[in-house]
């Protein structure tokens, strides 16, 4: 796993900084991918993003073995929750 500050604005690259998409290049040529973004630092004149804290992690690391979204539980919640709405729906246009 490595962890990288990453900074989003442009004119950093005059400063001798690779740019974002320079350093996430570099890392999968090197058998990396992202995994995630950490500690968002946004301007605080307009909240735009400006830096991050961007994780990534070997192509066959362990953390991307599983690739769905929720266990099986969730899978099943989601469900019943999808059915229940679906009834009340279908009660109040009956009404």
């Amino acid at each position: 796993m490595v962890i990288l500050e990453i900074g989003t604005w442009a004119e950093d690259h005059g400063k001798g900084r690779p740019s974002m998409m320079d350093l996430f290049r570099f890392m999968e040529e090197h058998g990396y991918v992202f995994y995630e973004f950490i500690d968002p630092g946004y301007r605080p004149i307009d909240d735009a993003l400006y830096m991050f804290d961007a994780v990534f992690v070997k192509t066959d690391s362990v953390l991307r073995k599983v690739r769905s979204h929720k266990t099986a539980a969730q899978v099943e919640k989601a469900r019943a929750v999808k059915e229940a709405r679906a009834e009340c729906e279908a009660k109040k246009a009956h009404q």
